[in-house]
């Protein structure tokens, strides 16, 4: 887990651990007749939820860097890859993913209170691109169009992921 924030880093699937506990819910499934309430298919959710999802949501909370393009990015396709390719469990959200969830909201919503400042100067001082006032404003502009790509980003993993928690109002600054 600690190359999540690495370029080309291994996806979830092909990981031993992962065909290993997969491979027993397969086996289990072959072997005998076909229940529903079957709760060795509940494994491999299990240890996703139990395991996966809570050092995902601490390297979010705890080292992600929303403006970092390659982290913001290796962080969605992860989460993307739990979400959309692994069914955590029958039930609608878990607790894992709700915090997972809410530790990316809560991160998202500090990175637009911190980082999406645009100043307005007089269109005198700005129209001199090399000016210290016209930089200063290219460089937030361009933060405030990065961010809300990440934010776009997210709204469309958490909607994949079959869930609709993650909403644009949530990351709106405080009152």
């Amino acid at each position: 887990m600690g190359m999540i924030f690495q370029q080309n880093s291994t996806d979830l699937k092909e990981m031993p651990w992962f065909r290993a506990v997969e491979g027993f819910s397969d086996a289990k499934k072959s072997s005998e007749s076909k229940r529903d309430d079957d709760p060795d298919e509940e494994v491999l959710p299990r240890v996703i939820e139990k395991t996966i999802l809570p050092k995902i949501t601490a390297f979010a909370k705890n080292v992600w860097d929303p403006l970092s393009t390659s982290q913001t990015e290796n962080l969605t396709q992860l989460c993307d890859n739990v979400f959309e390719k692994q069914v955590l469990s029958r039930r609608e959200c878990s607790q894992a993913k709700q915090d997972l969830i809410n530790t990316v909201v809560l991160r998202m919503k500090q990175s637009v209170e911190e980082d999406v400042f645009i100043p307005l100067y007089p269109k005198s001082t700005v129209e001199d691109k090399s000016s210290p006032c016209s930089k200063f404003q290219g460089r937030r502009f361009w933060s405030a169009v990065e961010n809300t790509l990440w934010v776009n980003r997210w709204l469309h993993a958490s909607q994949k992921g079959g869930s609709k928690i993650l909403e644009v109002g949530q990351l709106s600054p405080s009152q």
